[in-house]
């Protein structure tokens, strides 16, 4: 091993692998109904466990645990009657994230965890300021060419057993903590990703309540406890600058009087926040647009009729 398992911020870094299950309730976010925890700590050259948490949550009655769910997941609504509610749930585990430690959070398909903690942020401040990995771009980095990234695709990939309870929220930490483990040997034997930083270039996210607002990149908003290495204002611009370099440009032609293209640009923002794009903004005229291809049919059809 070496590289990245060299590198003093990786090893000074605690990895938290998440899940959530959810129930997910029409006009509402996704709602938890599980969630697991593991934290792991790379020292002397292997992975130890430093912490777990595991619970069930019981959901608000706008979002109740459907048959879908109960097929996917195997949670019952009478298995969550009792269960304690998200803001006790969240709020024990918010705690476990001690002030002055670095902590990632690590997950399959970082996004669908990001958005469920930003929902419920105000129940985990702490947990919802910490910056995500997501185990899919960096094994789309690391092992090229499989037919698709899914948990499982990974799992056979890499010879780990498919658990019996697969889509419950520990069990698929554990394994998503076996792949996480994989990809980590396998960057050390590979040049490209030889630190932590590079790594989060490659596969980081930062969380939402880290962006800083759509018209800037200060990060003055942003507390300097919780994310990657605790970061200061400046490494957290600089990281920035960094994730906005690697996106992809999207043209994005706009009327400002059309209300339709507002909606549309309130959208493409938050595509921002959960997809490497950054929009291009260029402005037009609908009207003009308008006037002037009508002008061309006019023109066209009065060639053709002459």
């Amino acid at each position: 091993m070496g590289g990245l398992t060299d590198d003093p911020n990786f090893l000074a870094t605690t990895f938290v692998i998440i899940d959530f299950e959810t129930t997910t309730p029409t006009g509402y976010p996704a709602q938890p109904i599980e969630v697991a925890a593991l934290a792991l700590r790379y020292q002397d050259g292997a992975w130890t466990p430093v912490g777990k948490s595991e619970s069930l949550i019981r959901p608000p009655t706008f979002a109740p645990v459907t048959s879908a769910d109960t097929a996917q997941t195997g949670l019952t609504p009478e298995q969550l009657t009792q269960a304690p509610g998200p803001a006790e749930v969240l709020g024990a585990l918010d705690r476990r994230f001690t002030a002055g430690n670095r902590y990632l959070l690590v997950a399959q398909h970082a996004p669908t965890e990001a958005n469920v903690i930003h929902s419920q942020r105000e129940h985990c401040p702490a947990l919802a300021r910490v910056d995500f990995l997501d185990t899919i771009p960096f094994a789309k980095h690391l092992v090229p060419g499989l037919p698709n990234y899914k948990l499982d695709t990974l799992l056979a990939h890499f010879s780990i057993p498919h658990p019996a309870d697969r889509h419950r929220a520990l069990a698929d930490v554990e394994v998503t903590a076996q792949v996480f483990s994989r990809l980590v040997s396998a960057a050390d034997d590979q040049s490209g990703v030889s630190d932590l930083t590079s790594l989060m270039k490659i596969a980081g996210r930062i969380a939402k309540c880290n962006i800083p607002v759509q018209s800037g990149l200060s990060t003055s908003s942003a507390p300097a406890g919780g994310g990657i290495a605790n970061r200061s204002g400046q490494e957290g611009a600089l990281l920035m600058i960094e994730e906005q370099l690697d996106r992809v440009e999207v043209p994005f032609w706009f009327d400002p009087l059309c209300p339709w293209a507002w909606i549309t640009s309130r959208w493409l923002l938050e595509v921002e926040q959960v997809r490497p794009v950054r929009a291009d903004w260029r402005i037009m005229s609908l009207g003009l647009t308008s006037t002037s291809s009508n002008a061309t049919a006019r023109a066209s059809a009065r060639t053709t009729g002459s």
